[in-house]
């Protein structure tokens, strides 16, 4: 091998020693399983190769190979779709490990070479990439976000399979001085952007978190990427937030329910690279589309708060309801709202069209109320809060129900977020009821712990 490169990113190349036995009667080389890169699933070789013939020519989706050079030699080039090395193999003892999306060429053989190969995966004729423009679209590489970038974070988020308002830097910056940024932006070999990743660096823990400060905020993606491509993005930023010091990094996928179209590759990579649950929200969800016969409970507090007089509409007096639902949040769990009135303002000002607020008055006075995201298909109760003489009346019942028949009753889902403490680890059986006699059920709300050591 004349020289070796050991950073051809993404997929890195390396040469493999094979345990070789040397003694007066001659050389002995043993491939133990556990000495090589993977487990051989299959093992062939190739010999005379005419003069100035080349063998492979592709690259392959899934399979990593070995190759050695029992006798004789042959340059190989190998290409990981942003540069190219080659190698002079002569060296019975030593092979070239080639990991999948590498694209590599055998050449220059020596007569009566004979190259063997273990490869990781049967042969499977879908497994190889034969035409070299297919194979360079399919290389991702990964870049910081900058501040620079907010304008074409924002629009790709707009445009994405799974992208909400919620993952737009113009919301997510809104408490930018609490974390210190770590997302990230992908793109492909045409330096088109195809996937975003929020997270934040904890750098006291060690941990990168995607995103400490959302309620999720896992890949966003373009719509035409593929699981394979996922799987790239996934051990990228595993190596990037290695490389920064991190240990661990914290992933919240975002639900099912916001995709546009079926994606969930993100959680297939985690469970390949060894990430654990560490914790799970449950929420109850409605599905909109799906009438569902509202229990005797409910009928009877809309009954009660329309008797009452009580009116449900649109406003913009924030700090009105704010201080229903501090009261409220203080009484029953004894905490504050997430958001000051100043940052519910500044996000409505942001947002006009995605963030609304509805109120249940009576005689001018605020009595219940609910803070809306809507996420174009789902709709999230971000805030639901009625003061002590709104819940005798009934009026967050006339409420939520207001939001399911009149104002978002054309949409997928309501989903009126978890009901669970401690990581999931309690359930607040009387929250969840209540959310459930209106026809909601579970949807998950993950945290995946990916160790990067």
């Amino acid at each position: 091998m004349e020289r070796f490169n050991k950073n051809l990113l993404p997929r890195e190349c390396r040469i493999i020693s094979i345990k070789t036995i040397e003694d007066e009667r001659g050389n002995l080389c043993v491939a133990d399983t556990a000495d090589l890169p993977f487990k051989v699933e299959r093992t062939f070789w190739i010999y005379g190769v005419p003069a100035g013939k080349s063998r492979g020519g592709h690259a392959h989706r899934e399979c990593a190979e070995l190759i050695v050079p029992l006798s004789g030699g042959f340059d190989i080039m190998v290409d990981d779709g942003k540069s190219v090395e080659e190698y002079k193999m002569t060296k019975p003892n030593e092979g070239i490990y080639i990991g999948p999306y590498v694209w590599c060429e055998l050449k220059n053989f020596q007569p009566n070479t004979v190259c063997l190969v273990f490869a990781s995966h049967p042969y499977l004729s879908e497994g190889y990439i034969h035409d070299y423009e297919s194979f360079r679209d399919t290389k991702i590489t990964v870049h910081k976000y900058t501040a620079a970038q907010a304008e074409a974070w924002d629009e790709f988020v707009g445009k994405a399979s799974n992208g909400t308002f919620l993952l737009k830097r113009k919301f997510m910056d809104y408490h930018s001085d609490r974390f210190v940024d770590a997302s990230m932006m992908y793109y492909n070999e045409k330096g088109n952007l195809v996937a975003v990743l929020p997270a934040n660096y904890d750098k006291e823990n060690e941990t990168v978190w995607s995103h400490q400060g959302l309620t999720y905020g896992g890949l966003i993606l373009e719509k035409e990427v593929s699981a394979v491509q996922v799987g790239e993005i996934i051990k990228l930023s595993m190596d990037y937030f290695r490389m920064m010091g991190a240990k661990r990094l914290v992933y919240k996928p975002i639900p099912y329910i916001y995709n546009n179209v079926p994606g969930e590759s993100d959680l297939y990579w985690l469970f390949r690279n060894g990430a654990t649950l560490q914790g799970r929200g449950l929420s109850q969800t409605v599905a909109l589309q799906q009438p569902y016969k509202l229990k005797e409970s409910r009928k009877s507090g809309i009954r009660k708060a329309m008797n009452a007089g009580i009116k449900v509409e649109e406003s913009k007096d924030v700090a009105a309801f704010w201080h229903v639902l501090d009261q409220t949040l203080s009484d029953c769990h004894g905490v504050k709202p997430v958001h000051t009135i100043a940052e519910l303002e500044l996000l409505m000002s942001r947002f006009p069209d995605e963030i609304k607020l509805y109120v249940a008055q009576l005689e001018g006075k605020v009595v219940a109320g609910s803070i809306v995201f809507d996420c174009g298909k789902v709709v999230h109760t971000q805030y639901l809060a009625a003061s002590a003489e709104g819940k005798q009346m009934g009026a967050l019942d006339l409420v939520i129900n207001s939001l399911i028949t009149e104002y978002y009753a054309d949409r997928e889902y309501l989903d009126f977020g978890i009901s669970t403490e401690q990581g999931g680890q309690v359930l607040n059986e009387g929250l969840a009821f209540q959310k459930e006699t209106f026809g909601g059920r579970g949807v998950n709300y993950d945290a995946w712990n990916v160790e990067l050591n």
